[in-house]
């Protein structure tokens, strides 16, 4: 190969290499309005009609974890473990006490609709499932209004004093 020829196609291959760096720059969103929109997402709750567990209420499925929302309210986060092992995986249960009960209710309905269709050996598929922003936990020692918000990658309690000396923390599990 004749290399006048090779050293005449270096500036044609770099030439092409800018046009298509400076492309895949126009191309892709500035780093500040992607991360604004992660910030503002909101996965909304689904309303347990018999697609899982009957001691949960509600539920979000994310990428990290679900959490649960119990029919009594407790909030349980279930974290995978590495590589997808549930055996290495994380429970974190928040609850009050002394034993509060409470009636988790769906509050400010989602846009979004969530059908479940379950295997031919499974239970009936459920359609249109409602799905909500919140959940409310209602009353805690008559004073206190409670909701659990999925948004920003975790659980906020809108509502909650700082200490709460009535919420109860527990885990189990395998890192």
């Amino acid at each position: 190969m004749d290399p006048k020829r090779t050293h005449k196609n270096i500036p044609t291959v770099l030439l092409a290499a800018a046009f298509a760096f400076a492309a895949a720059a126009q191309a892709s969103p500035p780093e500040s309005a992607l991360s604004t929109g992660v910030r503002a997402l909101r996965i909304p709750f689904v309303e347990n009609r018999g697609q899982t567990d009957p001691r949960v209420g509600f539920y979000a499925t994310t990428f990290g974890g679900t959490p649960f929302v119990t029919r009594k309210g407790v909030l349980v986060h279930a974290i995978p473990g590495v590589s997808g092992d549930p055996a290495r995986g994380l429970v974190i249960r928040e609850s009050f006490q002394p034993d509060t009960p409470l009636n988790p209710k769906g509050k400010g309905p989602s846009l979004s609709r969530v059908n479940f269709i379950k295997g031919r050996h499974g239970r009936p598929e459920l359609t249109d499932l409602h799905t909500y922003n919140e959940v409310d936990l209602g009353e805690i020692r008559g004073t206190l209004i409670l909701t659990w918000i999925f948004a920003k990658k975790a659980i906020a309690a809108r509502g909650l004093p700082r200490p709460a000396p009535f919420l109860q923390v527990g885990g189990e599990g395998s890192t």
